[in-house]
């Protein structure tokens, strides 16, 4: 079986998750489902459900959650 690796960086995960669809919760405790686009140096830029587009800060960010067959490919 292959060992998973995952960097502490939840931006550079990010990166890994371009064109994957994510929750990423907030450490205000808020969560949004997200389209990443692109991680650009410490910016996610994303899409939500509304065809907006959203720019993150990674320090905002606590956690994220994806799909298991995303974070395998």
């Amino acid at each position: 079986m292959e060992k998973v690796r995952v960097s502490g960086d939840l931006c550079e995960l990010l990166k890994e998750l371009t064109d994957d669809h994510v929750i990423i919760i907030f450490k205000s405790g808020r969560s949004e489902r997200v389209f990443i686009k692109k991680v650009a140096g410490n910016v996610v830029v994303g899409k939500l459900g509304n065809n907006q587009f959203v720019f993150i800060n990674c320090d905002c960010i606590c956690a994220v959650i994806a799909s298991c067959e995303e974070i395998l490919d």
